[in-house]
């Protein structure tokens, strides 16, 4: 049944362990083989990706595994379950029920309502297994055995098609932070004595962030805890103001960049400050919260402006502040499903505000207003 449905003939139950596809199978049945296998690593390392609300994995390599040759396994064995057709054409409506069910299998074993799960991350799975699939297949036509794919593959003329899977195989990663409007790299040179230069007019654009997600195939969501820290001083006298969102949904178009953002209802919230006079606020929205998105920069003023609470704690705060104080502003970001980029080389921080606290890539910057 299983051979039945991934097409393949000459493997056969009697020599399946034995059987070696570059130099026992034909061109198409390792094409089966590479983007099955494809399939599997697909699954396991992007749910690898998945965090917990407190920062650390949902899934284990091995859980991740499991829930990949599982859902694969299953499908391939329900009659009439074709994988690949006679030419070794992908099937996309099998695809697309594997996938679904992998995704499903990994909300079930995670079993957290607050580590949710893009459901989108199948549509993207899929764009990337398909690429690899068309692309192998434009090769697989000229016909041979395994090991004459082999040997295509690594030939000069076919150079851009092995780019092409390769670069197809990647999973979606965050990349191009931004804090206040500066990039990574001038912020990770700015210091105390070095400060970039910031506006005390636009005092609210360090309280914003920017960033895209890389290697997307279609528009994806995904479930981001957010914190704020800001530190000002003026000599020897500081204050400063700590914020903690616990959810916000971000939308990406297929290109990576932000298409919108919202607070969903029931949303935690928390803030503090040292501001005499001032105590620690927690609440919960009680209605959607439409954050204003304008160039993927998603801005906390503008979280702030539907909460008449908030609002009065960050005037407060803001109206302490004047020309040429040194701010310090830091941003923690921990997307749920998807990772970020180890090459961006931030900081893992913890910010906590009482008993909310999580552990996020942490962007740091220090700034002199004028």
């Amino acid at each position: 049944m299983v051979l039945n449905n991934l097409g393949l003939t000459t493997v056969t139950a009697a020599n399946i362990k034995s059987f070696n596809p570059i130099t026992d199978g034909s061109a198409k049945e390792m094409a089966v083989i590479f983007t099955l296998q494809q399939l599997a690593t697909q699954i396991e390392d992007n749910f690898q990706a998945i965090n917990k609300s407190d920062g650390s994995v949902a899934l284990t390599q091995e859980q991740a595994t499991q829930i990949a040759f599982s859902t694969i396994g299953s499908a391939l064995k329900t009659q009439g379950k074709t994988l690949f057709d006679g030419s070794g054409k992908l099937q996309a409506t099998a695809l697309d029920e594997i996938l679904t069910a992998a995704v499903t299998t990994a909300g079930t074993t995670i079993n957290d309502p607050s580590t949710p799960i893009d459901s989108n991350i199948k549509d993207n799975i899929k764009g990337n297994i398909t690429q690899v699939s068309t692309a192998i297949n434009t090769i697989v036509q000229s016909g041979g055995k395994g090991e004459d794919l082999q040997t295509a593959l690594q030939a000069d003329a076919n150079k851009t098609t092995l780019d092409g899977i390769k670069e197809s195989l990647k999973t979606p990663i965050y990349a191009d932070f931004t804090l206040a409007g500066y990039s990574l790299a001038a912020l990770k040179t700015s210091s105390p004595t070095a400060p970039l230069a910031l506006s005390h007019a636009n005092l609210s654009t360090a309280l914003a962030v920017n960033f895209k997600l890389n290697n997307t195939k279609s528009e994806l969501t995904d479930t981001i805890k957010l914190g704020f820290k800001i530190n000002g001083s003026r000599g020897a006298a500081k204050e400063n103001l700590d914020v903690i969102i616990s959810n916000i949904q971000v939308t990406f178009k297929t290109d990576g960049t932000i298409l919108s953002a919202k607070v969903p209802v029931n949303t935690a919230i928390n803030i503090s400050t040292s501001l005499q006079g001032v105590t620690k606020l927690q609440l919960t929205t009680q209605k959607e919260i439409p954050i204003n998105v304008s160039n993927g920069i998603i801005p906390l003023s503008s979280i702030i402006s539907n909460s008449d609470a908030l609002k009065t704690y960050y005037t407060q705060y803001i109206g302490k502040l004047a020309v040429n104080d040194l701010v310090e502003a830091s941003a923690y970001v921990l997307p749920i499903t998807y990772t970020v980029d180890p090459a961006l080389e931030l900081q893992n921080g913890t910010i906590s505000i009482d008993s909310a606290q999580f552990q996020g890539s942490t962007l740091t910057a220090h700034f002199k207003l004028n």
